[in-house]
């Protein structure tokens, strides 16, 4: 990694300045991310990343069964981030919630919504596409769960 970064400095004269990890799981390799000891070599090559190429290293990982419970694995993860944004994809939009920010506010929510477009065309003529992220105006709220007053009875009517 660090070695492909230095080679598109070289090339382009332009510092890579993210570095995304996508997933922790996929690039953790043989190691046991529940494991302390495997989570803790994990974030050291992580650093050793950072600190070599200058960039921002963002470690993409997923929540366990329970989303309650927070991201998969050991605790050393959490421990050792200066920043943990939970994105969730809500009924109407998407929210990401800080839940942990080293030097500042946890808690702050932002609302927002994807909106697919297109970048080109392949050698086949077909389109490609990306998504960009727009602000929404109101934070997505969790659909609404139905209860037994909301609950309607439907009755079949033959004439």
């Amino acid at each position: 990694m660090i070695a492909a970064a230095e080679a598109v400095d070289s090339r382009t004269g332009i510092a890579v300045q993210l570095i995304v990890i996508d997933t922790l799981a996929r690039c953790i390799g043989s190691g046991d991310e529940n494991s302390a000891q495997y989570m803790s070599q994990f974030l050291a090559a992580c650093d050793r990343i950072r600190l070599s190429t200058g960039a921002t290293v963002l470690i993409v990982h997923h929540v366990g069964k329970s989303a309650q419970a927070g991201a998969r694995g050991s605790s050393a993860l959490l421990g050792a981030v200066d920043t943990a944004i939970e994105v969730e994809k809500l009924y109407y939009g998407r929210v990401a919630r800080v839940v942990k920010q080293k030097d500042g506010q946890d808690g702050i929510e932002i609302g927002f919504d994807l909106e697919e477009v297109e970048i080109g065309h392949d050698d086949e003529g077909e389109p490609i596409t990306t998504c960009v992220v727009r602000p929404a105006t109101e934070i997505a709220k969790a659909r609404p769960k139905l209860t037994a007053t909301r609950n309607w009875r439907w009755k079949r009517f033959t004439t």
